[in-house]
């Protein structure tokens, strides 16, 4: 099965057709018919992936600074404060660009954030030359905080 990066299945494999050497199966998206080598199609996970992102993430903010953990979780701290642990539901892409997504997150009590990813691949902290993948906003506890991301090693 070929996947798109949301995960969603974009060609249904139906019969299989040799061509000379390997495999090749007629793969059909609803609109196009195409062919595609068997070993490209090997089945891929769909489910069961507890990101609440389609990747961790890790974040980091100056002045004042700060730090947030995407993965199964949300992980807020601001310097020399233990993290806020707060659960999330998944990321919700934007209607009308491909590269930016909000998730909301629940901590106990009232605590509440709210994040907005967007992939530039040209965030910058203001502290050194390196480049960001995603910048961020994150409004938690009636503040807002402005960042870079980077996926988790």
């Amino acid at each position: 099965m070929l996947m798109c990066s949301m995960g969603l299945l974009v060609l249904l494999a139906t019969a299989g057709v040799r061509a000379g050497g390997p495999a090749w199966q007629q793969t059909d998206a609803g609109q196009t018919d195409a062919r595609a080598s068997t070993g490209s199609l090997d089945p891929q996970e769909t489910g069961g992936n507890d990101e609440l992102f389609q990747e961790p993430l890790h974040c980091i903010g100056t002045e004042p600074f700060w730090s947030l953990k995407v993965d199964s979780r949300v992980r807020f701290a601001r310097m020399a404060e233990p993290y806020t642990i707060l659960s999330g539901s998944r990321a919700t892409p934007s209607s009308n660009h491909t590269n930016v997504w909000s998730l909301e997150a629940r901590g106990a009590g009232s605590e509440r954030a709210v994040l907005f990813l967007r992939r530039t691949d040209q965030c910058s902290d203001d502290m050194s030359d390196f480049r960001y993948r995603y910048e961020v906003f994150v409004r938690i506890s009636g503040d807002v905080y402005s960042g870079c991301c980077n996926r988790l090693p």
